[in-house]
């Protein structure tokens, strides 16, 4: 059954098509240090480097010109974890992302259920539906990097726990241990 969204309409180049985040975040390394961007350095086929440029630019990495923006320097110096936030900041302030969001109904890209991806592509944007399959892979892979306990369903508690784990009831309760 088709869903009632707002309208959305995405171009193509709003579309990422990197799926890991790593690699994204290499192209920034080496761009800042003014190395050149090849497929040896990032680990990938020829073809797959603009597709890794492009996803730094959709994330707000780098500028139209291929320049670190001030977000991208930003996230340069931070350990993995805070990569991973400074990418979904990036990703949640996006076309692609707000998009994807707005269309489903959500106040945020990480409450989107990821399987959605390739309906949301085919409804936005004008891919075929084999590439939006394709691309609806990225959007779902960056979703399983930067939210991945929202894409395996909300955490449950353990019958008669607190959610703390066994160790947090004995140390805060008032069993006079």
């Amino acid at each position: 059954m088709p869903r009632p969204t707002p309208a959305v309409s995405l171009e193509t180049k709003e579309i990422p098509q990197a799926d890991m985040l790593d690699t994204v975040f290499r192209v920034l390394e080496l761009t800042a240090a003014g190395a050149e961007i090849t497929p040896q350095a990032l680990g990938v086929v020829e073809r797959q480097v603009l597709y890794y440029v492009h996803a730094a630019k959709v994330l707000g990495f780098l500028d139209k010109d291929g320049e670190p923006t001030p977000a991208g320097w930003r996230c340069l110096p931070v350990n993995a974890a805070a990569r991973l936030r400074c990418a979904a900041d990036g990703f949640e302030r996006s076309t692609c992302g707000t998009a994807w969001a707005r269309w489903a109904g959500k106040r945020s890209v990480a409450d989107v259920d990821p399987a959605s991806a390739a309906e949301f592509l085919e409804s936005v944007s004008p891919l075929s539906s084999s590439t939006a399959e394709r691309r609806a892979q990225t959007l779902k892979a960056w979703h399983e990097q930067l939210w991945p306990r929202a894409a395996h369903g909300p955490r449950r508690r353990r019958e008669g726990g607190n959610g703390w784990g066994r160790h947090a009831s004995s140390r805060f309760s008032n069993s006079g241990r």
